[in-house]
């Protein structure tokens, strides 16, 4: 590539294209290309200070991002960048998504444990903390509504394992919209991807995306596959005006608070067409109605394609705080009307979120924190492929667990000879030799080892009595 683009320089140069300046054209060829080099190196070396390489443990996938059930990841590998003196991290919510365990290595090779300030799956949006001693070398943050088509950027981050690499490529669009199916829970909600041809591969999510003036204008996030899986170039990186939003509401509060309407819609050519208005809700109070096609928001007209208009407003109410007025031009019954409505904040059933587990007081009694272990990641744990049940990810050292024999790792495969793949078998099995005053016996397989029996025997009333206080 720098072959072609010293040789592409030249010609513009030499030729005297007329959209060229007349001082351009009077440049020594090789002046250009070297100011232009320059220009790069220093980009480059200037990132390298505020890249930091991430390694995550027992990370749950976000439902949607690969099946509909959140899968239990061993290890994943990330990159992230510093926001600010203090230490902050910003990267994607998908390399550390409630992961036990976080470590950063900087570019020294420093190596420290980060903790998860706050991740926002909506988004795929996450900030991380460490302790430095020392101010972060932080990168400029750029303006990425300002970044134009054709523009250069770089990739930066840590892919395949190779630490702190760059990329060179061009903004081939702006604007990419679902990219990430949006209907099941807990999945990329708000999506506005910049598209870029600079490569991104596994262990660059999460780095920045780098003008050439050195700012950040976007958070690399993912890349697009053929059918084959193969890697088609195509790499997509989150708008740093939308993730420093985000980011600084996760700093502030741990959370994102978004806006809330309450209303059913569909985009379409002319507007945005309201199908239904939840009662009592934010849109009831501020007087919108069923059949209301809205075509502005404070004024701008919500503008082209029908899933930019669905994006631009399901991006517009949610990115305005609770409390804040919105003023809303509708057409209702063919003729043009204004209300000011309040905006709510969003209630947990609308955010995306998946919903709570619930309570397993018998696994919490006996000391052990489990997952399902899914078949894809059980060699990673020392299993075969076919080998199912529930993964150990955390024993309590004073627990009943700990003391027959548990540890972080084993697989739990069936309790009084019934299987169990989810906690909640294993909790209802418990439950069941509880009723039955059966003795419990956990069937226990360790890694690349065979299964063995951990007879609780007497202490099954102690364990009855801690899960039932």
């Amino acid at each position: 590539m720098a072959r072609a683009l010293r040789w592409l320089l030249c010609c513009v140069v030499v030729t005297g294209v007329s959209n060229v300046p007349a001082s351009a054209q009077a440049l020594d060829p090789m002046e250009v290309v070297g100011a232009f080099e320059s220009v790069m190196i220093s980009v480059v070396e200037g990132s390298r200070e505020a890249v930091v390489a991430i390694d995550a443990r027992d990370v749950t996938s976000p439902a949607g991002l690969e099946s509909r059930v959140p899968e239990l990841i061993p290890f994943t590998s990330g990159t992230g960048f510093f926001i600010d003196a203090d230490g902050h991290i910003m990267t994607n919510d998908h390399v550390v998504h409630k992961a036990s365990r976080v470590n950063v290595k900087l570019h020294d090779g420093t190596e420290l444990e980060a903790r998860i300030v706050g991740v926002d799956p909506n988004t795929d949006i996450a900030v991380l903390k460490v302790d430095l001693g020392k101010p972060a070398h932080i990168l400029p943050m750029g303006d990425s509504d300002a970044a134009r088509l054709g523009q250069f950027v770089f990739s930066v981050g840590n892919p395949l394992g190779l630490e702190f690499s760059a990329n060179i490529g061009i903004i081939s669009a702006k604007g990419r919209t679902n990219l990430v199916d949006s209907r099941g829970s807990d999945l990329i909600r708000y999506q506005d991807y910049i598209q870029t041809d600079a490569y991104m591969n596994v262990g660059n999510s999460g780095g920045p995306l780098v003008n050439l003036r050195g700012e950040v204008i976007g958070i690399n996030t993912m890349i697009r596959t053929g059918r084959d899986a193969s890697f088609s170039g195509l790499g997509f990186a989150i708008p740093i005006n939308l993730a420093k939003s985000v980011g600084e509401q996760l700093i502030e509060h741990g959370e994102v608070v978004r806006g809330f309407l309450g209303i059913s819609y569909v985009a379409r050519d002319n507007g945005v067409f309201i199908r239904y208005v939840n009662p009592d809700t934010p849109a009831d109070k501020g007087g919108l109605q069923r059949g209301d096609l809205i075509t502005h928001i404070n004024g701008e007209f919500i503008d082209g394609t029908t899933d930019d208009k669905e994006y631009q407003f399901r991006w517009r109410i949610a990115g305005t705080r609770p409390g804040e007025r919105l003023r809303f031009t509708v057409l209702r019954d063919g003729r043009p009307r204004s209300l000011e409505v309040e905006l709510g904040e969003m209630p947990p059933q609308y955010r995306g979120e998946a919903p709570e587990p619930r309570e397993l007081p018998h696994l919490v009694a006996l000391g052990i924190k489990v997952k399902t272990l899914p078949a894809m990641f059980a060699e990673n744990k020392g299993f075969a492929e076919s080998d199912k049940g529930i993964i150990i990810l955390s024993v309590n050292e004073e627990s009943v667990a700990y003391k027959d024999g548990m540890r972080v790792d084993d697989l739990i495969v069936a309790v009084n000879g019934k299987a169990v793949e989810t906690p909640e078998e294993c909790e209802d099995a418990i439950v069941a030799a509880l009723s039955s005053q059966a003795d419990l016996q956990f069937s226990v397989k360790k890694p690349e080892d065979a299964t063995i029996t951990v007879p609780f025997g007497d202490l099954l009333q102690k364990t009855n009595e801690k899960a039932n206080p």
